[in-house]
């Protein structure tokens, strides 16, 4: 019988790494000899479901394209999603700006700082004044997926820093499976369960992922 779930293409782990957390399993492959296809395509489902929340939470973990509007005013711009991986494309105004002459990105603060330009002057200089003024398309995420040539999930690669958004999707899966069916309702086509919301989050999850929920000041698009 073939499997109905596979991970999606938000999952932030691999069903291998899954099964290794929820079910102690150390085999090599994701199809584990101690378990059903059901019980395999239920846990992939609860994978499925959890890694959607995560992404929702943190206003998205796997590495995308963004855009968007944001106002000016002041030096500094601070970026919707996180972390920035690389600032493609920037309009202040009518004008597209050059990165490192008329704006610098600031990874660590996930933020751009307006530069005077080719003036030559060194007095700080803001980014146009009103509302949404700046433009700006780019890359960011915590998180790639790896896929072989069948489209099969292979590895989940986290940037510096994240690898905590990993550990709390294994064990949120963990606590939803240990708490059973009373934990998510109905099946959604092939893509996984809803989450039952009246459970919550179990508080180490809440733990290891309110660092990387940062408060959103930029107009999104």
């Amino acid at each position: 019988m073939a499997r109905l779930v596979t991970p999606s293409r938000s999952a932030l782990a691999t069903e291998l790494e899954v099964q290794r957390a929820v079910w102690k399993d150390t085999a090599t492959a994701p199809l584990s000899p101690g378990h059903s296809e059901e019980e395999q395509d239920v846990l992939c489902a609860i994978l499925n479901a959890v890694s959607d929340a995560v992404e929702q939470l943190l206003s998205g973990v796997i590495e995308r394209e963004y855009s968007e509007y944001a106002d000016g005013g002041s030096q500094w711009l601070l970026l919707r999603h996180r972390p920035i991986v690389a600032v493609l494309e920037v309009r202040e105004g009518t004008q597209t700006l050059v990165e490192g002459v008329d704006y610098a990105v600031y990874h660590h603060l996930n933020r751009l700082r307006r530069l005077p330009g080719g003036t030559g002057h060194s007095a700080t200089v803001s980014w146009l004044s009103g509302t949404a003024t700046v433009w700006v398309r780019y890359r960011a995420g915590w998180a790639t997926q790896v896929r072989d040539a069948s489209d099969q999930l292979v590895a989940v690669h986290y940037r510096p820093g994240g690898e905590a958004i990993r550990q709390a999707v294994l064990l949120w899966c963990q606590a939803l499976w240990e708490t059973g069916p009373a934990a998510y309702s109905v099946q959604i086509g092939a893509t996984g369960f809803v989450l039952n919301r009246n459970v919550g989050i179990p508080p180490q999850v809440q733990a290891l992922l309110q660092p990387y929920r940062t408060i959103v000041t930029a107009t999104a698009a």
